[in-house]
């Protein structure tokens, strides 16, 4: 968390007057969580955290939903909803003749995290990539870039 804390100080030094922590890595949302406060108490810049890990599945989950794909994955990793993302960034980056399914239902964070993948899945996958579409994947990066404006606008007018 150093790396953030550098990052957050900089961007004060230069002048920023909101940080915004979003991130989109599993592993990642906890720490961030953690270390926003302290961050916060060091910085004149106001620091606003979009760090809630189920809130973020579900959006994903709400998406996918939403493009009109009929599946939900509770903890996933390069399965139907991140794979969707993906294609619709760049779909030359993902290799669909190469899909490989991997576990579904539901999966321990806390194992994920001090265990790691290795100890659910085979191949790194948790979920269907197969599921996924360009379309589908719009429509989550649209859900999510709305939902996190809110949170952000409703931060800013609270500060």
């Amino acid at each position: 968390m150093d790396l953030v804390r550098s990052y957050c100080r900089s961007l004060d030094d230069h002048g920023f007057e909101y940080i915004v922590l979003a991130p989109t890595h599993g592993g990642n949302f906890g720490p961030v969580k953690t270390v926003a406060p302290e961050i916060a108490r060091e910085i004149e810049a106001a620091v606003i955290t979009l760090a809630d890990l189920d809130e973020h599945m579900e959006l994903l989950n709400e998406g996918l939903t939403e493009a009109g794909v009929e599946y939900e994955q509770d903890v996933i990793h390069a399965g139907a909803a991140e794979t969707a993302m993906v294609m619709a960034i760049d779909e030359g980056l993902v290799r669909e003749d190469q899909f490989e399914p991997g576990p579904e239902g539901d999966f321990s964070p806390a194992r994920l995290l001090s265990e790691g993948f290795r100890s659910i899945t085979e191949n790194g996958v948790l979920g269907d990539p197969t599921e996924a579409t360009a379309e589908a994947g719009e429509t989550i990066i649209e859900r999510v870039v709305e939902a996190y404006v809110d949170h952000i606008e409703a931060e800013r007018q609270s500060i």
